[in-house]
């Protein structure tokens, strides 16, 4: 009977010294900074002689109100351990959010065609009182790339939105979008006519000059000129050269 009474007084001992340290701890990020100030909430009927902090984003460090600096906006599993001077081990996680810093990234850009070509030149115009690590397109015809000033080739001529997100290296994200018009390349032809009045009429004669001995050929909105020669019957002519005048 009294080997009972001792095991069950031995259990409610060591229960009470389990109980007898608290690890806890508060945090809040500092204005305009990714660094997160943590403030020790721990108790213990003791000394506490060791505080151990994993930051969750593979950084550790020891003191028992620490600051820590994340190279990165995001969530991340913080835990503290302590240790009092009769042993007494307690830890506790929380899930700590750095936000991003806001307001002093702005995204932009301007662009230009490129000669005889379908190529749009993007040029950045971004600003960040930090380093811009990312810069991310939407080209606005299916297709995307990164880069700082990126050249893109359309396969057709037509206006686009064109999208671009920037992200700096404190986390501030912007974007910003325009409507890009892709001029169709030219036919490398030029429009010329010739005109007369008719005497005593308000009447005029409109007339395409040519080379003697042509015709014209309006074809599906291609205008085709082609130079007529006397074939082997006199009475028969035969086309001896077509030229495309404009497509």
């Amino acid at each position: 009977m009294k080997r009972l009474v001792l095991l069950v007084s031995t259990i409610f001992c060591l229960g009470s010294q389990a109980f007898a340290c608290q690890a806890g701890f508060n945090w809040e990020q500092l204005p305009g900074t990714l660094t997160i100030h943590f403030t020790n909430t721990s108790t213990s009927e003791n000394d506490i002689i060791s505080y151990v902090w994993h930051f969750g984003d593979g950084q550790n460090g020891d003191g028992q109100n620490p600051n820590h600096t994340y190279a990165a906006p995001g969530t991340y599993n913080v835990c503290l351990i302590i240790t009092d001077n009769e042993g007494c081990v307690s830890d506790v996680c929380h899930m700590v959010t750095v936000a991003p810093l806001s307001g002093d990234c702005n995204a932009g850009f301007n662009w230009e065609q490129l000669p005889n070509s379908l190529t749009i030149h993007f040029i950045n115009t971004s600003t960040s009182e930090h380093d811009i690590i990312s810069y991310q397109w939407n080209f606005g015809d299916g297709h995307t790339g990164d880069g700082q000033n990126p050249n893109h080739t359309y396969a057709q001529a037509g206006t686009y939105n064109v999208c671009l997100i920037i992200t700096d290296n404190v986390g501030c994200v912007s974007d910003v979008c325009h409507e890009v018009t892709v001029a169709p390349l030219s036919g490398g032809c030029d429009a010329e006519f010739e005109w007369e009045q008719f005497a005593g009429s308000l009447t005029v004669d409109f007339s395409v000059p040519r080379p003697a001995n042509t015709i014209l050929f309006p074809m599906s909105g291609i205008l085709v000129m082609a130079r007529m020669e006397m074939g082997p019957t006199p009475a028969i002519p035969m086309v001896s050269q077509v030229f495309i005048m404009c497509a």
